[in-house]
């Protein structure tokens, strides 16, 4: 059984545990990640809590340092800049903490009824590649050592993350960010 208490603060080991619990043991999301050739980094929607929330991550950013570290969960990321910003505000406050982003990067109603303009240039099969771009942009951004995506719906992810806080696997987390389904 793995406890993130064991875990020593400024070592990969926090991440990796919580890769290995949440994903599957040696399961490292990024570290395969080929960016399709016709991507770029984007976001086709300005970021709210980028824009105008980036002090509030930083505010909770220091009330985790306490904790020595640990993760702030993130219901709903689509194309990464609240993670990213997360990830900037624990990186600015020398928080060993990871931002999990939990979400299933298929969109919501309304994406699918916009797509084009909403879920952004398909991939070969005509499915949406929101995934894909939220890996390419964490990427980009410097960032991928302190998020781990999970694909899974925000139900599912929770009562995963449940279970294993129970079974004193992970320690609960101390945020919870929740974005996720605007319909």
């Amino acid at each position: 059984m793995l406890v993130l208490q064991a875990v020593l603060p400024g070592s990969h080991g926090l991440r990796h545990t919580l890769a290995d619990n949440l994903l599957g043991p040696g399961a490292r999301p990024f570290s395969g990640f080929v960016a399709p050739a016709d991507m770029q980094r984007t976001t086709w929607f300005q970021s709210y809590f980028k824009n105008h929330q980036a002090d509030l991550a930083r505010t909770i950013a220091r009330t985790i340092r306490a904790d020595h570290g640990g993760y702030i969960v993130e219901l709903g990321s689509f194309l990464g800049d609240s993670a990213i910003t997360w990830a900037a505000a624990l990186d600015q406050e020398r928080v060993n903490a990871t931002v999990v982003c939990i979400d299933t990067w298929t969109g919501d109603v309304p994406m699918w009824i916009h797509k084009g303009e909403m879920l952004g240039h398909p991939g070969a099969n005509g499915q949406p590649r929101l995934y894909e771009q939220f890996l390419f942009n964490v990427q980009a951004s410097g960032y991928s050592h302190r998020i781990l995506p999970m694909r899974a719906s925000a139900t599912v992810g929770l009562a995963f993350l449940e279970q294993l806080v129970t079974q004193h696997k992970l320690k609960p987390p101390p945020v919870v960010f929740l974005d996720a389904a605007h319909e």
